[in-house]
């Protein structure tokens, strides 16, 4: 069995990063779009870059936030799923991925975040097995 702690540590981590970049990148965007409606700041090129820049920095916080809680409770959901199954494949991602939605969804209600997490668990299931089916072939 991969070491559990290796995994949480590295899929949070990287998915926070990448949603630092990606939120910074459309908070930029959109900070000049805001800027360009306001004539007052698009008259001035400062308050112009000042305003992209806070927006780029409210907006990747709130991704890397969003993204790494994401990760973390889809890593715990695998690791669990791994644990108690006592085999390590394809369907632990399926699992995975399905819990978290449901932890995710879970302040909307229970149903609802039932029958989200179940749905996604059962599509990612149907998505990710031709994937492995055709990892595993060995060519003639």
């Amino acid at each position: 069995m991969p070491d559990y702690t290796e995994g949480i540590s590295y899929r949070t981590g990287i998915c926070a990063l990448s949603g630092l970049g990606a939120g910074a990148a459309i908070g930029l965007v959109q900070g000049i779009r805001a800027a360009r409606k306001n004539p007052r700041i698009a008259a001035s090129t400062k308050l112009t870059l000042n305003m992209a820049l806070n927006n780029a920095g409210h907006l990747s916080a709130r991704v890397s936030g969003h993204m790494g809680a994401l990760a973390l409770a889809y890593s715990i959901c695998k690791n669990v799923a791994a644990n108690q199954r006592k085999v390590v494949d394809i369907k632990n991602d399926a699992i995975g991925l399905g819990g978290a939605v449901f932890l995710v969804n879970l302040a909307k209600g229970f149903r609802w975040a039932a029958v989200a997490g179940a749905a996604t668990g059962a599509i990612a299931g149907f998505i990710l097995k031709p994937l492995n089916d055709l990892a595993r072939r060995k060519p003639i």
